[in-house]
């Protein structure tokens, strides 16, 4: 019997002047990262100014700076989403990609951290991981803490993969084969 395969990733796309919008934020966002600038420092008025955003076109879409962070993170995640869709074996390339994703966008990793987002984002991990179960499964509680657990430690292993930048990407794979358990084998056990 053959499996239909289920896509994971959310296919939409936003409308154009959003993208710019937080195109232009985030840039700026990072602007302020890189130059070591501490987050609670930063206001909407300076972000806006930076940006070249009006500052009501902020407040139509955003209802905190943290959220410019979570959203850019949200593309991330399904792009890696997308991704897994086009392999036949997602759970093989399941590390490569994830620790791919992770050097791709260190810099938007480390973001989450310098803007104490982290619990946020963890919390979006859920939702969207909740999401995909749900459409192979049933989501129960013992999924619940499952889903909860495995976006913590993805949420550990990109901030100890930032506080080491040493590491090459082969050992990074390695470290994530080992340490992370693959969706597959923690919700579709037959």
């Amino acid at each position: 019997m053959s499996q239909i395969k289920l896509q994971a990733a959310s296919y939409h796309t936003p409308d154009k002047r959003l993208q710019e919008t937080q195109h232009r934020l985030f840039a700026a966002l990072r602007k302020a990262f890189e130059a070591k600038q501490s987050f609670n420092t930063i206001t909407v008025s300076a972000l806006c100014k930076s940006a070249q955003i009006a500052r009501q076109t902020f407040y139509r879409h955003y209802a905190n700076l943290g959220e410019i962070i979570r959203l850019n993170m949200a593309w991330i995640i399904n792009s890696f989403l997308q991704q897994t869709d086009q392999k036949n074996d997602s759970t093989r390339f399941a590390p490569h990609l994830m620790v791919n994703l992770m050097e791709e966008n260190r810099t938007s990793l480390a973001m989450i951290f310098w803007a104490h987002e982290e619990q946020n984002v963890t919390q979006y991990l859920v939702n969207d991981m909740r999401r995909v179960n749900a459409i192979y499964t049933t989501n129960n509680s013992e999924d619940a803490f499952t889903i909860e657990l495995y976006a913590r430690m993805v949420m550990s292993f990109a901030q100890l993969m930032i506080e080491q930048p040493g590491l090459d990407q082969a050992t990074l794979i390695e470290l994530y084969q080992k340490l992370m358990p693959t969706p597959e084998t923690i919700f579709h056990q037959e």
